[in-house]
Parts: C-alpha cells; structure tokens; sequence
C-alpha cells in the first residue's frame, strides 16, 4: 500500500501488482498465480504494517484527504482506515463461495 496520508506503508513484491489484476484475474493457471502459503504469509505482513501504521494517525491525519484515484470512493483518509476490515470481511465471503463451489467443509 503506497502513499497513504504521505507515508508508504508497504512495498509490495516486485511483480505482485501485475500478476494480480483485472485483466489476470480468470487465469487459473497454478504457476502463474502464488501459492497459499506465500501470499498469506504477505497478507499477515500487509495486515501488521497497515495496523502500526494506523496507530501513529491523529485526527488532522485522517481527515487529511485519501489518494487522488481513491477519493471517488473514500474523500479522507479516515474513509479508507475505516474500510480496511469490511474489506477483508468481503473477500472472505469470495472464498467461502469459493470453497462450498469446491465441495469443502464450512468453516466460518
């Protein structure tokens, strides 16, 4: 995640924002894709950073406005802090699809 209320938070792996986009999304190609433990051992990294960073926010911070390609979205800041878990709580519901698509046990 770069650049949010002027601060890089994370650099993602070189090549990460090209394997993973709208136009790759239906390849199912395993090579081409990184396997589980990879990518949720970066989520947990992704997930650490984003919530030290949060935690050195004043208020003037989150009010400051979000990214300009974000702003349609979320004006400030404090919009896009406030997103983060709905957002992780959305793609988890994508692989519970996922998962009963595949005939595995529920989990959650």
């Amino acid at each position: 995640m770069n650049d949010c209320a002027g601060k890089t938070v994370i650099e993602l792996p070189a090549g990460f924002s090209e394997k993973y986009t709208r136009e790759t999304a239906g390849v199912n190609d395993p090579a081409k894709l990184g396997n589980k433990a990879d990518l949720m051992a970066l989520f947990d990294k992704v997930r650490e950073k984003t919530c030290q960073w949060v935690t050195t926010l004043s208020p003037s911070d989150l009010a400051q406005p979000a990214p300009e390609m974000m702003r349609q979205f979320f004006p400030t800041v404090g919009h896009m802090v406030h997103l983060f878990p709905n957002h992780v709580a959305m793609h988890v519901g994508q692989i519970q699809v996922l998962r009963r698509k595949l005939g595995k046990p529920i989990l959650f």
